[in-house]
């Protein structure tokens, strides 16, 4: 599949106050969360909703801990 065609989704913190995570699709900048906390994967999500492209790649959130080290 062509790489114009696909697309990586990285999982994010929603905001400073909470635990809530958005994942963000990294052609488009499409935001979705899911209020059950579950992942894309997890929801079968296989295309990104606003541009359509292929998901090839999820990508987690590093814990706080990770982070607060770098």
């Amino acid at each position: 599949m062509n790489k114009e065609n696909t697309c990586n989704f990285s999982e994010n913190k929603f905001d400073l106050w909470s635990d809530d995570t958005i994942w963000t699709c990294n052609k488009c900048g499409g935001d979705w969360s899911f209020i059950d906390g579950s992942t894309p994967q997890e929801n079968g999500m296989n295309y990104c909703p606003s541009c359509g492209r292929k998901i090839v790649e999820y990508i987690p959130r590093k814990l706080d801990i990770e982070e607060d080290e770098e």
